[in-house]
């Protein structure tokens, strides 16, 4: 299983914050504005809201920005929210796949009982609309990101 461990926080701000990861930088965000106006060719964002919104997946696409699910939002909530959160996974994956814009997919796991495995991750991914190889093929981008 590939899961990612930041380095640092670099940056923090009201609703941003940037890590490093090699040499990529995760943005964070759970403002869509504020995600779109900072796309940058190789960043990664992370959207935590993961609002479906035409704006970001067209920015993206644009600067060539990289988008990440972190499956344990969808692990770490409980009844409707769960719901509502694979939902919304679901359709901005819709989105990414239409627009060609890429993703990752990871457990951002900050403690040993968050590890998942690569099978559990195709599972979820499976679970999201993905296909078996589109959801290993957003596994195995980020051992790509390490070069």
């Amino acid at each position: 299983m590939y899961n990612i461990t930041l380095n640092k926080i670099e940056k923090k701000f009201d609703y941003v914050e940037l890590f490093l990861y090699n040499s990529f930088s995760i943005f964070k965000t759970n403002n869509t504005r504020i995600a779109a106006s900072n796309c940058k060719k190789n960043q990664i964002i992370y959207l935590e809201t993961y609002d479906p919104s035409m704006e970001i997946i067209q920015k993206a696409k644009e600067k060539k920005s990289i988008f990440l699910i972190n499956l344990l939002d969808i692990i770490n909530e409980e009844g409707s929210n769960r719901s509502k959160t694979i939902n919304n996974i679901k359709l901005f994956l819709r989105l990414c796949i239409k627009y060609k814009v890429e993703f990752i997919m990871c457990f951002l796991a900050s403690n040993e009982s968050e590890l998942r495995t690569l099978k559990e991750g195709i599972a979820l991914g499976t679970l999201l609309g993905l296909k078996h190889k589109q959801a290993k093929d957003a596994f195995i981008k980020i051992k790509d990101l390490k070069k």
